[in-house]
């Protein structure tokens, strides 16, 4: 082993610095080695598109203006510049912020009307007081190689010691998002021991200075730290889900309420250990990442990410109120890949068999989380055979010329009859008294007419005898 105390001249320097960088390398390396197999447990599908330019090898924030067109940025120390490159790594254009310095660019964000800002609060000591947001016009309309920029100058709220001491280190900010009229900034946690915890903060987006409100937090985990702290962030088109990425592992958010990130519904998927620190949305169902190029040795990539498992929101639609013929009726659940369900009956499968009229409801959970929940109520409407009922015939014969329907009933002896109406739902709806026929005629027959101002559908009419409810048929009104 070569001591560095004894050690000197230009030479032993430069293989100082090799050896040391091997060394680093290879500690990457094994923390990749040995996280992977647990990471890839359930791991996000990813596939890399292409190397990231010689020029961007630190790249920490990324946006998707236009099809096969991202801008992206250096971390800290590098130069006021934004790159637009494409997807095979091509940098395009180079556009100056002029009249600031790169202190610690940490990421880059859009809000709805294409307008950019740039996040100068890598705060690695948690002791910066120059903290700024750049703000910018949508970077595809700037003309020329250079934009001058609106500053949002800030501070943190809770934040009153700098550095404040170990256990309250989580004043680092390396991901944010535009919402409504605010930016929202996601804390990256240096917290000694670390507690797990990325704080949520809000801004205006106008120019100007203000205090950083703390209006939530999230608990990401126990750690490793570099598995489990946020590094990027980022809303899709339709600004409706939101990714938090960490080296290690992303958490999405969905079904949230307005800008209540945090109170959705959140999944988490692991990918392979490196880092990342950009991530943009390309639709709804696919994500850009990048990671920084770590001494030749991992990163320095463009990735994309399938989302379309998670993006799925959960379909639990039964239809309207139904009646059926029969004594049982098949519900199915709406197709909802990857999806589990829940009935009131406590049936987990996507099919279940009624055999009793009632209200039911289905629960859908979607892979991303997300709950839905229908309700429906079913009428099963059974009709005897008519051969039991011992010579009672019954027939109904709808008006075609209003909404009356005539009843004809021939009964094999006489007998006073009573009758009720029932709805799909199997309320009654009307109801009556026929009584005893002629004593003269040999088949007793009842005639009678069924009201009007009922709606179109299915109904069922009941008989009774003296003998009792002797007959159910079907009519159609």
């Amino acid at each position: 082993m070569i001591n560095p105390t004894t050690c000197r001249g230009r030479r032993c320097v430069a293989l100082l610095q090799t050896l040391s960088s091997i060394a680093y390398s290879v500690a990457c390396l094994c923390i990749f080695i040995g996280l992977y197999p647990v990471l890839s447990a359930q791991a996000l599908p990813m596939r890399t598109i292409s190397t990231m330019p010689a020029a961007i090898v630190e790249t920490s924030g990324l946006i998707y203006t236009r099809p096969n067109r991202l801008w992206t940025h250096n971390d800290s120390g590098g130069e006021p510049k934004l790159y637009e490159i494409d997807t095979t790594g091509a940098i395009l254009r180079t556009v100056v912020v002029r009249g600031v310095t790169n202190i610690d660019w940490e990421d880059i964000c859009q809000d709805a009307m294409g307008q950019v800002y740039v996040g100068d609060f890598g705060n690695n000591d948690n002791n910066r007081t120059n903290l700024v947001i750049l703000k910018l016009p949508p970077l595809d309309s700037v003309v020329g190689d250079s934009v001058t920029p609106e500053r949002i100058d800030f501070d943190y709220a809770d934040q009153w010691a700098f550095p404040p001491a170990d256990p309250l280190k989580n004043f680092d900010m390396e991901a944010f998002v535009a919402y409504g009229d605010s930016l929202y900034l996601f804390s990256k946690n240096r917290t000694v021991p670390f507690d797990g915890y990325t704080k949520l903060y809000r801004l205006p987006q106008a120019a100007g200075s203000y205090s950083a409100e703390l209006i939530d937090s999230f608990y990401t985990g126990a750690g490793p730290m570099l598995s489990y702290w946020i590094a990027g962030a980022a809303l899709n088109p339709q600004r409706n889900q939101l990714l938090l990425a960490s080296y290690g592992r992303c958490f999405l958010f969905s079904c949230f309420q307005g800008a209540d990130f945090f109170g959705g519904a959140v999944v988490e998927r692991t990918w392979a250990f490196t880092q990342k620190e950009a991530v943009a949305w390309r639709d709804d169902t696919h994500l850009f990442v990048t990671d920084e190029l770590l001494n030749q040795v991992l990163g320095g990539k463009l990735y994309e990410a399938d989302m379309s498992a998670l993006a799925q929101l959960p379909l639990a639609g039964l239809g309207p109120d139904t009646a059926h013929v029969g004594d049982t009726l098949q519900l199915t659940a709406p197709n909802n890949p990857g999806g589990s369900f829940l009935w009131s009956t406590g049936a987990t499968t996507a099919t279940v068999a009624l055999t009793q009229s009632g209200s039911y409801w289905l629960q859908v959970t979607a892979p991303n989380g997300c709950v839905a929940r229908d309700t429906i109520t079913l009428s099963l409407l059974v009709q005897a055979p008519e051969a039991t009922h011992a010579g009672l015939h019954v027939v109904c014969t709808p008006n075609p010329f209003s909404q009356q329907t005539h009843v004809h009933i021939t009964c094999p002896a006489a007998s006073d009859l009573q009758w009720r109406l029932r709805d799909a739902l199997g309320n009654i709806v009307r109801a009556g008294a026929e009584t005893l026929p002629p004593a003269s005629m040999t088949v007793p027959t009842y005639d009678f007419v069924i009201g009007d101002a009922l709606g179109a559908g299915l109904y069922l009419l009941e008989v009774k005898t003296i003998a009792g409810w002797a007959v159910t048929k079907l009519i159609c009104l």
